[in-house]
């Protein structure tokens, strides 16, 4: 999701506005700074694990607002909601599966008529955060939840496109028919995608151009 469809700018990014929110930004990145890979930007599926933990531990005790509290409004990929509006109005099915957590990813799928939201989850008890979640999406299984998803909606392999933008999304390309990025983070994507591009304004276009929707 970030850096795809939203958040594109690191400092915009959906984990670290829902931390800031709460003036626990620089907490939550000395310890994602531990355990990601930054030359190419993945975390092993232990490394994601402790890291969530870890992070989601420093929410105990907090009030857990509505996701329309920790991010008003949502600053998306240019074209993206185009995107989304021409896909509903051929009427396909839109999912978002993301390592990010479903207070952004619900946002998200709200917005623009999505029809399912895997991400992950930070625990509430009265009203307040307990310190724990649920990963639903584990750095590495990005590819079986994708096929999960199109699954649920009623989707094959064939029938599916993946649009992502780094190398947590190989799995999951290679899951799809029609691999596709945008925004790519790393060269090595390329060798994973039918076609990369710049936004969605680019991405509608080659739907329009190259992709037929049967009824």
């Amino acid at each position: 999701m970030d850096g795809t469809i939203a958040f594109r700018n690191t400092h915009e990014a959906s984990y670290s506005s829902f931390f800031r929110h709460f003036g626990l930004e620089k907490e939550m990145k000395q310890i994602s700074d531990q355990y990601d890979d930054k030359v190419h930007n993945v975390m092993s599926p232990e490394n994601h694990q402790r890291q969530f933990a870890e992070t989601i531990a420093l929410l105990k005790g907090k009030a857990a607002p509505a996701g329309e509290e920790v991010f008003p409004s949502v600053p998306y990929a240019s074209g993206f909601p185009e995107f989304c509006q021409y896909l509903r109005s051929h009427e396909i099915n839109i999912g978002i599966v993301t390592l990010s957590i479903l207070h952004a990813a619900n946002r998200i799928k709200e917005e623009n008529d999505m029809q399912l939201a895997y991400a992950n989850e930070i625990h509430t008890k009265d009203g307040r955060f307990t310190g724990t979640g649920t990963i639903h999406v584990l750095s590495g299984s990005k590819g079986k939840m994708v096929q999960k998803a199109y699954q649920s909606l009623g989707g094959t392999k064939e029938t599916t496109a993946y649009i992502g933008d780094s190398l947590n999304d190989v799995d999951p390309w290679k899951s799809v028919a029609l691999p596709l990025g945008v925004n790519l983070h790393h060269p090595d994507c390329k060798k994973y995608v039918h076609a990369h591009f710049e936004d969605f304004n680019e991405v509608l276009e080659f739907f329009k151009k190259n992709v037929k929707f049967k009824r």
